[in-house]
Parts: structure tokens; C-alpha cells; sequence
């Protein structure tokens, strides 16, 4: 998961997502938007412990 976000942020901004599932959040999201908000995409170091 954490190289795929890595990509992702990577991909225009303003590209919406929609994920295969649903946890609470509506879908189509834009990638500029999850950059600001999603803990996934707020975290650039991946732990290997």
C-alpha cells in the first residue's frame, strides 16, 4: 500500500479517486484533497521495523 500511495502522488492532482471500497468517506475524492487529508498520503517514510 505504501508504494502505491507513493505513486499516486506522483499523478496530477487533480485526478479523482475511486476506491474499490467504501470505510465511511464518499468516493471521488480528488488526489489534491487526500494529499491534504489522508494520513496515508501524509506519511513519506515507510517503517521496517
Amino acid at each position: 500500500m505504501f508504494k502505491g500511495i507513493q505513486y499516486l502522488k506522483k499523478v496530477n492532482p487533480v485526478v479523482r479517486v475511486y476506491p474499490g471500497h467504501l470505510y465511511g468517506k464518499k468516493p471521488s475524492y480528488s488526489l489534491s484533497y487526500l494529499m491534504q487529508n489522508d494520513i496515508n498520503f501524509i506519511i513519506d517514510k515507510q517503517d521496517k521495523s
